[in-house]
């Protein structure tokens, strides 16, 4: 039996967040002693043998252990000697060893909508089935989801423990700041409340400046993939939101991204050719996290690169540590995804002129309305530039309608489009 059989096996047969754990350890060893070809960098090792030792201290040690949602300020919960995790991460991973499917036929006998995000369907699902430990606290925004407000807090009520919902404002103005800035100050002394242990100023302002290590290395990242040559893949690339959503605020979080930033660095001076590139494609929103082979089929069969994510085109601003609510209520108000479409447009336009953009690939996924609501305003924006813009509809998680023969087709096709223009 092989080490992912046995991971597989491990989820279902009588699982538990000890048993998960364990399969969190075979998972690092097997990444661990996977010979380096099978990585992309030295730089993916590093965050791969980081995530899955995180995992391992989150499903050990449940007293520290925080539900985190994309985009939470997870600054504050690492200044609390806490260890978040995002739930939304946990429906990739099922997505990954084929374990979707069964926990959404699960959520569909109960009745629940398939309206709702498969993302937050599973997460609520894989509780249900107790595979995580009991929280010390839940910790959710509303970007870019506002399902988190529902699915965290039943979550939160499964595991009678309480959920901290942020309530990020629409507008960017200095009210919105202050009032943002206000809501993050009272969630630490929540925390507090919860943990019985103040937030220690040194503690705090270890967090920033983590943080802002980070920060600079992913600004140094954007600014060098903006290079002629392609530096990395884009499957890749969607990889480091794990990056940012995990370990933001943390020392092993700022090594991880600074290592990526070294990474590029030499392969922008090195005389190797490098990834072979026909055309520069710009992906928004997210990938599917199931086996398929929409990216292998674009970047590895017909040369075109995804040199930018949307997802990573954040302006990654420095926190303040004399003023840290403050400083981090502007940096989350700075994220495209607040507020109306024209912050993502305003965003894709720019990333089309400095990273020379030859196609855009948008993945709308079924469910998620923020994203695909603004499809037809971004394909307008795309098409004034003369470039193509292909929009792949399907599943984040759910592998049930995918079909590859369609994919194949459409892709081949907007490549047969990019090359005539």
């Amino acid at each position: 039996m092989g080490v992912q059989e046995r991971i597989k096996q491990i989820l279902t047969h009588k699982p538990s967040p000890k048993k998960i754990a364990r399969a969190a350890l075979l998972g690092l060893l097997q990444k661990s002693c996977t010979p380096a070809g099978r990585f992309h960098s030295r730089a993916h090792k590093k965050l791969s043998v980081l995530s899955f030792s995180h995992a391992w201290k989150f499903f050990g040690s449940s007293s520290r252990s925080v539900f985190t949602s994309l985009f939470s300020p997870i600054e504050i919960v690492y200044a609390h000697n806490l260890y978040p995790f995002m739930l939304e991460a946990l429906s990739g991973v099922a997505a990954k060893f084929d374990l979707a499917k069964d926990f959404l036929s699960q959520m569909e006998r109960q009745w629940y909508t398939t309206d709702f995000c498969s993302v937050h369907r599973i997460f609520i699902s894989v509780a249900q089935h107790h595979l995580l430990p009991r929280p010390t606290f839940l910790l959710s925004t509303s970007n870019a989801c506002d399902g988190n407000l529902k699915s965290f807090g039943e979550v939160g009520n499964f595991y009678s423990r309480p959920h901290l919902f942020i309530n990020v404002p629409y507008f960017r103005d200095d009210e919105s700041v202050q009032y943002l800035a206000q809501q993050l100050q009272s969630s630490s002394r929540q925390i507090e409340e919860i943990t019985g242990k103040k937030l220690r100023q040194r503690d705090l302002e270890r967090s920033i400046y983590y943080a802002n290590r980070a920060s600079k290395a992913f600004r140094e990242i954007n600014e060098l993939r903006k290079n002629p040559k392609a530096l990395m893949y884009g499957e890749e690339g969607l990889g480091l939101l794990l990056l940012w959503g995990l370990f933001m605020g943390s020392r092993q979080g700022a090594a991880a991204a600074e290592s990526y930033r070294d990474e590029l660095q030499r392969r922008v001076t090195s005389t190797d050719k490098g990834i072979p590139v026909k055309k520069r494609l710009l992906w928004l929103h997210l990938k599917p996290y199931y086996d398929n082979n929409i990216l292998p089929m674009l970047e590895k069969e017909l040369d075109a690169v995804v040199v930018a994510e949307e997802i990573n085109l954040q302006p990654w601003p420095e926190l303040n540590p004399d003023d840290p609510w403050k400083s981090l209520a502007q940096k989350m108000l700075s994220q495209a995804w607040v507020g109306n479409a024209q912050h993502r447009i305003q965003n894709i336009r720019k990333a089309i002129e400095e990273y020379r953009i030859d196609g855009v690939v948008h993945y709308s996924h079924w469910g998620c309305r923020q994203s695909n609501g603004a499809v037809r305003l971004i394909r307008d924006a795309v098409q004034e530039y003369g470039i193509p813009f292909l929009e792949i509809d399907g599943d984040l998680v759910d592998s049930r309608n995918y079909a590859e023969g369609q994919i194949r087709t459409r892709v081949e096709g907007f490549m047969e489009v990019m090359e005539g223009a």
